[in-house]
């Protein structure tokens, strides 16, 4: 087709000489990455038990000699089977809490390494107020140590 006759039909469909052209659309992908990204971790932080509901059980993991402490899962399995009053009502989430020492901006997340285990009604309220909270809630675990333990189990039983 000729150029006249191909702006010619132009001005009679869109009322102009040339057809509008539009900037061809990139493809984004659906999801980015984001730096500290560790879905297989956040996957293990939601099979534990919430740190608030259970303190008393965190405490005495924090407690036992590090050999032992990779027996984590077993332990949260006999958890689970009822050998304990269960004391969790909703599903554990993954909350980044980050370590005391961890800057971040507004609007941030720390890195999936840095979050621990809460059930849905402790993470709220986590969310709700976060200065201060851990000091507030928890304040005979040390949260440096807890993060630390669970980046070892975690790294220890994807070695497996």
């Amino acid at each position: 087709m000729s150029a006249r006759l191909e702006s010619w039909l132009a001005y009679q469909i869109h009322g102009r000489m040339t057809p509008r052209t539009y900037p061809k659309r990139r493809i984004r992908a659906s999801r980015r990455h984001r730096a500290g990204s560790e879905p297989q971790y956040l996957a293990f932080v939601r099979k534990l038990p919430c740190m608030v509901c259970y303190a008393d059980f965190w405490g005495y993991w924090l407690g036992v000699p590090n050999e032992t402490r990779g027996n984590l899962l077993e332990m949260v399995e006999i958890l689970n089977r009822g050998a304990v009053q269960r004391l969790q009502e909703t599903p554990t989430e993954a909350a980044h809490l980050g370590f005391s020492t961890s800057l971040r901006g507004l609007g941030q997340k720390y890195p999936d390494l840095e979050a621990i285990p809460l059930c849905r009604g402790h993470h709220t309220q986590q969310h709700q107020a976060t200065a201060g909270w851990w000091e507030r809630t928890l304040p005979d675990l040390d949260r440096d140590a807890i993060l630390k333990a669970l980046g070892e189990v975690y790294r220890a039983s994807d070695r497996d």
